[in-house]
């Protein structure tokens, strides 16, 4: 069994095997496949270091016979990032072609961007929560897990309760 305290020397361990293993199957000319799974926002920054390092690899030089991927499968707070990544230019430009520095300025703007797809719900008020008001009355409102309950019920009224149109105006927000 692995002690507790050694998790993140074997995930970076991991890490690094992967991304060897990649390069090397990038300069044999055989097909990548990318996976990657949810974890929220550390899902998203951890993929964008990975573009980072695939860009550097030459895994999106398009002039490349050995660029690209054959199968790119993202879950979660992945496909998060993937929408971005894939569908906003100025944000693929900035991780391909940008550095560490102005990555970490971007991806900052980014998340607060994000963030304001929430600035106008007064989370303190349990109508904020619409029909399902009489459960916010009875739920806390600070950061405990009943607390994010109450914060999710009134995100989720703000948006009609479709996820659709929560996804839709959270990428329209976050377009920079």
């Amino acid at each position: 069994m692995i002690p507790l305290h050694s998790h993140k020397n074997l995930t970076i361990t991991t890490s690094l095997v992967v991304l060897g293993v990649v390069h090397s199957a990038a300069n044999a000319n055989n097909r990548v496949v990318w996976a990657s799974s949810g974890g929220g926002w550390r899902a998203m920054t951890a993929d964008s270091a990975y573009a980072k390092v695939f860009s550097e690899l030459g895994l999106f030089d398009k002039s490349s016979e050995s660029a690209g991927f054959d199968t790119i499968a993202m879950t979660s707070g992945a496909s998060w990032w993937a929408s971005q990544f894939f569908f906003n230019e100025p944000y693929y430009d900035m991780i391909v072609n940008g550095n560490a520095t102005s990555l970490a300025s971007f991806t900052q703007a980014w998340y607060e961007a994000y963030a304001t797809t929430q600035d106008d719900i007064d989370q303190s008020r349990p109508s904020a929560c619409g029909p399902l008001e009489e459960v916010c009355s009875s739920l806390p409102n600070d950061d405990s897990s009943m607390g994010q309950l109450r914060t999710l019920i009134a995100v989720s009224n703000k948006f009609n309760f479709s996820m659709p149109q929560f996804v839709y105006e959270m990428v329209s927000n976050v377009s920079l």
